[in-house]
């Protein structure tokens, strides 16, 4: 091997351990969070909304519809999982006249996003779809943009709305305003009435960062924010943002007492399991040595253990009279084998060693 294959050997060794470095040691992404200035993030929109004029509250602490005026900003998606509690809020906000945007993820929902969509009268459907194993294919299909264009009933004149492509279908319950559509033709950006409120389903990406530059993207955040009214509330407690009170009284005491329950009750079965007999005892067989005393013993032992007298009686005497056939064996002797014992097992042997000794003849 040349000095010039070991060094480029080097180099991308090198290149790809620190490529590794760079993603396992990086930070994981906030998401669509309006405290994220990544290009999922919507730091971008919420600075514009606070520059516009608009009263932007970043909620950290469980949703409460009374506390909130105007315009509930939820985007996808976001590792909190909602509550019971936290969806019935939810509807007795919309039930108060508020609204809700609601910026789905266009990936398949997960249970976030799944459990809001279904308490807004969302339905999300994904397909089956499985992306391309093939490297090149797979970044193209990672990589993918469309073009939501604004249905004509909407408006004309507004650019596209430029969105990695979609891979959901959303669908509201019907009766509502379709701003957007896309390359399907389906509804990407529509609204709708939802008791005295009403909702707003979007893209995330359609106003995130990265977004904000294209002209559509741009145009469309300063539609909505028409809409939106002088308080805007994004809920930034579900992306992780947490008040010292709230993290202080979130804990839940029954449930800490219910996991310490199943810990004490795992550890008992545990305890339980290994001291139960696996199997009958073990009974150390005897050391057997090399005169034939000590393997007849050994023997004697391992067929006490197993409990064959009663069929080694039978073969002591077919072998006795195999090896002599001058000797017979009566029937009454025959007949004592039948569930013989160890005891009686000795006994028998006893008697037809005395009957070899004497060559007597048992009728």
């Amino acid at each position: 091997m040349s000095r010039r294959s070991i060094v480029l050997g080097i180099v991308l060794v090198v290149g790809v351990v620190a490529s590794l470095a760079l993603v396992l040691g990086s930070s994981p992404a906030a998401g669509p969070s309006a405290l994220s200035p990544s290009a999922d993030g919507w730091l971008a929109a919420r600075k514009y909304l606070e520059a516009r004029g608009a009263r932007v509250t970043l909620l950290d602490h469980p949703f409460d519809p009374s506390t909130v005026a105007g315009a509930l900003v939820m985007t996808f998606p976001c590792p909190r999982i909602p509550t019971d509690e936290d969806r019935d809020r939810l509807r007795r906000f919309l039930a108060r006249g508020g609204t809700v945007f609601f910026a789905y993820s266009a990936e398949r929902p997960g249970p976030a996003e799944r459990l809001t969509s279904e308490t807004l009268g969302l339905r999300i459907e994904a397909p089956d779809d499985d992306p391309p194993l093939s490297p090149r294919r797979w970044y193209a299909w990672a990589t993918a943009e469309e073009r939501l264009k604004a249905d004509p009933s909407f408006s004309r004149e507004l650019p596209d709305v430029t969105v990695h492509a979609l891979r959901v279908t959303v669908a509201g319950p019907g009766g509502g305003q379709i701003l957007y559509r896309d390359a399907r033709g389906a509804p990407a950006i529509f609204l709708y009435a939802k008791g005295r409120g009403r909702v707003v389903a979007l893209p995330a990406d359609a106003l995130s960062n990265g977004r904000l530059s294209a002209e559509g993207n741009a145009d469309l955040l300063e539609t909505l924010r028409r809409g939106l009214g002088a308080d805007v509330a994004f809920d930034e407690y579900a992306h992780g943002l947490v008040a010292p009170d709230a993290a202080a009284g979130g804990g839940s005491a029954s449930s800490l007492d219910l996991l310490v329950a199943q810990l004490v009750l795992l550890y008992g079965l545990t305890a339980w399991a290994l001291a139960r007999r696996f199997g009958p005892a073990w009974r150390e067989p005897p050391t057997l040595a090399s005169s034939t005393t000590g393997f007849l013993l050994g023997l004697g032992a391992l067929h006490r253990d197993l409990g064959h007298s009663s069929e080694a009686a039978g073969r002591l005497i077919r072998n006795v009279e195999a090896l002599d056939p001058r000797l017979v064996v009566g029937q009454g002797l025959r007949r004592a084998t039948a569930g013989a014992d160890e005891t009686e097992f000795l006994a028998i042997a006893r008697r037809i060693a005395k009957m070899q000794q004497g060559r007597m003849v048992r009728t």
